[in-house]
């Protein structure tokens, strides 16, 4: 038990080492269970319950991250890659039943990023019909900086 609890410890301390992580309260980890698919009501198609699948979990993410930003609590969503996925359901003890998809790590930030550039909502909406001179170039479309 207490070994787990230290490997448990020292995961978190891997991820407190992120540039972008600073003090990390806790460490939420993101699971769902894939054999609910099975009763989604809104399609019959494979695919599209995969979809609707993972767009409930991103869906549960996204409020979970508002809401602590809203606590002036800093987050970040990490993507679980299929190479650390093992480590992390043996470290954190995950039933195979459930699919593990985000780390969502929540804390008091080191610094809040500037926002980001912001187009006028004139330049995106339409009226009735689309308006193809809204649509952007690719020289339009720009990476977020990095600070």
């Amino acid at each position: 038990m207490e070994a787990a609890k230290a490997r448990r410890s020292g995961a978190l301390q891997r991820v407190k080492k992120k540039d972008y992580v600073g003090d990390v309260s806790v460490l939420v980890l993101a699971c769902g269970d894939a054999r609910t698919k099975q009763v989604y009501l809104t399609t019959r198609q494979a695919a599209d319950r995969e979809k609707l699948f993972q767009a409930s979990i991103a869906n549960a993410v996204q409020q979970m991250m508002l809401t602590a930003a809203s606590m002036n609590l800093g987050t970040v969503g990490v993507s679980v890659r299929e190479e650390v996925e093992p480590e992390l359901r043996e470290l954190f003890e995950v039933p195979q039943e459930l699919r593990l998809l985000w780390v969502v790590p929540i804390g008091h930030a080191r610094s809040w990023p500037k926002a980001k550039p912001r187009r006028t909502a004139a330049a995106f909406t339409h009226t009735e019909v689309y308006d193809p001179k809204k649509l952007r170039r690719d020289a339009d479309i720009h990476p977020w900086p990095k600070s």
